[in-house]
């Protein structure tokens, strides 16, 4: 007999967008025997989200740096 799942509401997607990873979390452990599909591509949004994040914050870190050193070379 196949397993039966409650659709739920596509608002879940706000979860992991707005709270990133724990939002995921929060969203997988609400949803997970309802909808795992649901509960799935939360994860997914929100590790992409925390990729990103990093991603941004490790470039900037190193933006930061070069005009800092480009500073330091043009000082007298």
């Amino acid at each position: 007999m196949a397993e039966q799942h409650k659709q739920r509401s596509k608002a879940w997607y706000l979860m992991p967008i707005f709270l990133g990873i724990i939002g995921s979390v929060i969203t997988h452990f609400v949803v997970r025997h309802d909808d795992p599909k649901l509960a799935r591509n939360c994860w997914m949004i929100g590790i992409a989200l925390l990729v990103i994040w990093i991603t941004s914050m490790v470039a900037g870190s190193f933006a930061t740096l070069n005009s800092m050193t480009d500073l330091a070379m043009t000082a007298p």
